[in-house]
């Protein structure tokens, strides 16, 4: 079976990543040659990408009380772990924590609506920070809410060499 060759500039097919990887696909496909050079695109691809772990994810939280952990590896040879956290609290606190395999305690920060009066108001915060070369093994991003109504985001790189 045979695929169409596409032009780069053709109309037929939508604009950007979608387009070019159609392109890409279809004419990489059609011997036994043109799979060889799709199979090494690939792979120089995914080497590419390879270099760097990255978790990432958002919290929405509504009269919430949680103690979440989130356990992430570090492997032997890792250039540095990064992250980065910015959050929104309209009512209760929230504590974040980041833990190496030592459980020592690397970072992090408190927000707390309750005001000095008795009162409450909204709190926001960001904080990012590197470690580098990190200490080898199972590290712990934590959040700890306590009737906390907001959103809390945040992303978590692990550099290797």
């Amino acid at each position: 079976m045979t695929f169409p060759q596409i032009h780069p500039h053709s109309t037929h097919y939508p604009p950007g990543k979608i387009r070019f990887g159609c392109i890409v696909f279809q004419n990489f496909t059609g011997n036994l040659e043109n799979m060889k050079k799709l199979l090494f695109f690939l792979l120089i691809l995914g080497a590419v990408q390879a270099k760097a772990q990255q978790i990432k994810g958002s919290i929405d939280l509504k009269d919430s009380t949680i103690n979440r952990t989130i356990p992430f590896e570090v492997a032997a040879g890792s250039k540095s772990v990064k992250y980065h956290v910015k959050v929104y609290v309209a009512t209760g606190s929230l504590t974040i924590t980041m833990t190496d395999p030592h459980n020592k305690k690397s970072g992090g920060f408190t927000l707390d609506t309750r005001t000095r009066d008795g009162g409450t108001e909204p709190s926001k915060g960001e904080l990012g920070d590197s470690y580098g070369p990190p200490v080898t093994g199972t590290w712990k991003f934590n959040i700890k809410t306590e009737n906390a109504t907001g959103k809390i985001s945040y992303q978590i790189d692990i550099i290797r060499p």
